[in-house]
């Protein structure tokens, strides 16, 4: 470079800076609280739901006694297993009650329900893959993380499985709970893309409603029962012995009998937690009131 062009770069240079302290006392340099709160919170929120992922399983095993340690994993891995299996089938069954709906209610001709219905689930598997593979490293890198604080010991050194082996099925439970979540959000919300075609006023709560009835379908009737499944799992998962106590016992005071009264209760609260907080991260809701205020304008128009 030569003088000339090193004196007209520099030159360039000043005058970028002084026009970025300019720029910078324009804005107003005073932060109070709620600046502080409005930027820490989403990543706070975020970060509480890293550490749940990686230290949940670690703490889990950590605070229990040897026998309570040794059922926790297989126990948090054989209720989310059960939880993945009746997510998954109250997903496609909220697909398909989508499409009946609009077969049925909106008479909608056969073939264009069942293409609606095959494009919604297409897209919404490929929306779960996509997830799953996020989710998957999350994991991996969250657990990580949380081993570098330690693993937990154990005062009995006979017990037939290891702290590892146990805290890596509590691992694996954490990240198939997060993911029967993420089904539950695909049902919402790939029951609300057949439905919008005919309505999109409601679509959202009619895919509320389907995905309720799903999933009041997937956890009550068949093998998705929880209470029996997770027994069974449970019953494959536990050495004969836990920590002297027979594996029956064991599972008998792990799975109580109320396990299913408690299902079918959290199922409408959890549906619609998700729901609100689904439709709030896509924009819905102010569509939603957008185009029930447009509805009641043309309702007024046709009156006058």
């Amino acid at each position: 470079m030569t003088a000339s062009g090193a004196r007209r770069w520099a030159g360039d240079l000043r005058a970028a800076l002084r026009r970025e302290a300019a720029t910078i006392r324009a804005r107003d340099p005073e932060v109070d609280a709620s600046d502080i709160g409005a930027f820490a919170t989403p990543l706070v929120v975020r970060l509480v739901l890293f550490a749940l992922v990686g230290l949940v399983p670690l703490l889990g095993i950590r605070m229990a006694d040897d026998v309570d340690a040794t059922v926790f994993g297989p126990l948090l891995a054989s209720a989310a297993l059960a939880a993945i299996s009746a997510t998954a089938v109250a997903w496609l069954l909220a697909i398909m009650l989508a499409g009946l709906t609009v077969l049925v209610v909106y008479r909608e001709a056969p073939r264009r329900a069942s293409r609606s219905v095959s494009r919604a689930a297409r897209e919404s598997f490929e929306r779960i893959s996509t997830f799953t593979s996020t989710l998957t490293l999350v994991s991996l890198i969250a657990g990580l993380v949380g081993l570098s604080f330690g693993l937990p010991t154990r005062r009995a050194s006979d017990l037939e499985t290891s702290v590892l082996e146990d805290l890596l099925a509590a691992q694996l439970g954490v990240l198939l709970v997060v993911l029967a979540v993420g089904f539950v959000v695909e049902a919402q919300r790939a029951a609300a893309d057949v439905l919008d075609a005919e309505s999109r006023i409601f679509a959202w709560p009619f895919a509320l409603a389907l995905t309720v009835v799903a999933l009041f379908v997937a956890t009550s009737l068949g093998p998705f029962e929880p209470t029996s499944l997770i027994a069974k799992l449970l019953t494959e998962w536990l050495p004969a012995d836990v920590g002297g106590v027979p594996r029956a016992q064991a599972v008998r005071e792990a799975v109580p009998s109320s396990l299913r009264a408690w299902v079918v209760t959290a199922i409408v609260p959890v549906a619609v937690v998700v729901w609100v907080l689904t439709t709030r991260t896509l924009g819905v809701l102010p569509r939603l009131r957008a185009d029930v205020a447009a509805a009641g304008a043309a309702q007024r128009a046709r009156a006058a």
